[in-house]
């Protein structure tokens, strides 16, 4: 007898019903959002209705202070970091607050990266520095 396969779940739902799930919040990634305060979840920007970043954090609300922060610059210097600071203005932010118990941390993560296989935002990647060729 043949097993038919199933597509993975999380949080006992299917992925398709998590990517239905996502909340718009007013005002992006430059102000502060009560609603996501000491909450876990996802994250995800949005430039010109396409997706181009989902993160995760067990404190939303901390994770977007850091990426609001002036003072991190230095050590926030990643490739994603560098874009959403030059586009803070355009970008739309989104969330997705799972019940509390899908909570942990590696059911959100493996929810993560199902949504960046799926979506392929662009700034998921790191990009290699080109640097000239050298003698």
């Amino acid at each position: 007898m043949r097993k038919s396969k199933r597509p993975p779940r999380y949080g006992g739902q299917p992925l398709e019903h998590w990517n239905g799930q996502w909340e718009p919040l007013d005002g992006g990634f430059g102000i502060k959002h009560k609603k996501v305060y000491g909450r876990s979840g996802l994250y995800r920007a949005v430039l010109a209705k396409k997706v181009v970043f989902i993160g995760c954090s067990k404190d939303l609300d901390a994770r977007l202070q850091q990426l609001r922060s002036e003072r991190n610059l230095k050590t926030n210097n990643y490739y994603s970091a560098r874009k959403k600071r030059e586009h803070v203005s355009e970008l739309e932010l989104e969330v997705l607050l799972p019940v509390r118990c899908l909570g942990a941390c590696l059911s959100i993560t493996a929810l993560k990266w199902a949504m960046v296989r799926h979506s392929r935002p662009l700034w998921n990647y790191s990009r290699p520095i080109r640097r000239k060729n050298r003698k």
